[in-house]
């Protein structure tokens, strides 16, 4: 059973899982604590397509995820430790062009997407690893070719560091369904034999938990654009790493597990389209926020706790990935028959969650 189960060296995990989850929470605490200092340029306003809540609250929570996952890096495994390293490095110019939207709210959407993607590039430069296959026999023969795997994999971390920032928008909503999914990878990662990615998943869950310690319910502090590049990053990269690291996994697998975020990229993409506005124009009709102005109308007018029910409600989203990631077989064509569900399921959602908000 402890084979199986438990990752080696766990007294290190444990403690690499404790220190990130302490350090990422004292360090968000200390930012929440030391606003009136830094609030000038961190706040978040209330003014904006996009904006739900109801007091300037900081945004720059990306920082102290940052410094715990470094933390957590610090005292893992060696074999584990250089990975991370890897990853944290990789992860730092998408971060970086996030930190600076936050604070000076002056970058580009199409600036942060393109620094996103070169830290995707530098990934695969420094870690070794790229989309080699997705079970498509045209398009794994193109992904032979090394710059073929390199450039897509680096456009699929941008676009799923894009997909994690849309969906942050409520109390706990984008850090909760990261914990989520990042335990879905664990549980194939450990199926698979591959203790060191589910140790991986393991610890950076725990210095999310961290955050979610400061940020749920009452929204003392958010991820930000930079929290939402850096956790949409790592997830990208055990995304990239599982199915690449264990040939017996499918690539779709990372398909399924990622699909709340992915629809509602998706979905976002062709309704802005189809409404003759560009796809990075910020708009009110994402599903978390139909469903948020339905909860608020029901419960009054309450919007402060209407927020943190939105960010629950939505980590269903989410936990329909880990249940099919732990639950259906692993051969393509079991996972693209569960993208058809999800696909439909979340299409009904959209449409009752639109009708809902057009009834009194």
């Amino acid at each position: 059973m402890g084979d199986y189960i438990l990752p080696p060296m766990l007294s290190t995990l444990v403690f690499s899982s404790s220190l990130g989850f302490a350090v990422t929470a004292v360090a968000g605490a200390l930012i929440v604590l030391t606003q009136r200092w830094h609030g000038a340029f961190s706040y978040d306003s209330v003014s904006g397509a996009q904006k739900f809540h109801e007091t300037p609250t900081p945004r720059i929570g990306g920082l102290a995820l940052y410094v715990g996952y470094w933390a957590a890096t610090s005292a893992a495994p060696p074999p584990l430790r250089d990975l991370m390293v890897a990853v944290g490095a990789s992860a730092a110019f998408a971060l970086s062009a996030g930190v600076i939207e936050d604070v000076t709210k002056g970058v580009s959407a199409a600036v942060r997407l393109a620094v996103t993607l070169f830290s995707g590039l530098v990934f695969c430069l420094v870690t070794g690893y790229a989309i080699t296959r997705l079970e498509i026999p045209f398009v794994d023969q193109a992904l032979t070719l090394p710059l073929v795997a390199i450039a897509f994999t680096a456009f699929a971390i941008a676009g799923l560091a894009h997909a994690i920032n849309i969906i942050d928008g409520f109390h706990g909503l984008a850090t909760g369904s990261g914990i989520i999914m990042l335990v879905a990878f664990a549980a194939v990662s450990v199926s698979a034999g591959d203790h060191d990615m589910a140790s991986f998943c393991f610890i950076v869950a725990s210095v999310l938990l961290g955050f979610l310690l400061v940020n749920f319910p009452f929204g003392y502090i958010f991820l930000g654009d930079g929290g939402a590049y850096f956790l949409g990053f790592v997830l990208a990269s055990v995304a990239v790493m599982v199915p690449m690291r264990n040939s017996d996994v499918s690539p779709w697998i990372s398909m399924v597990i990622l699909a709340y975020p992915l629809l509602e990229t998706g979905f976002s993409v062709i309704r802005k389209i189809r409404r003759g506005n560009s796809p990075v124009q910020p708009d009110r009709l994402h599903l978390h926020m139909l469903v948020y102005r339905r909860l608020r109308r029901r419960l009054t007018g309450n919007g402060r706790l209407a927020n943190p029910v939105t960010g629950v409600l939505m980590w269903g989203g989410a936990m329909t990935g880990l249940i099919a990631g732990v639950l259906v077989p692993h051969d393509r064509e079991w996972l693209l028959a569960v993208l058809a569900v999800l696909l439909v399921l979340y299409t009904l959602a959209y449409r009752r969650a639109v009708v809902r908000n057009r009834s009194p």
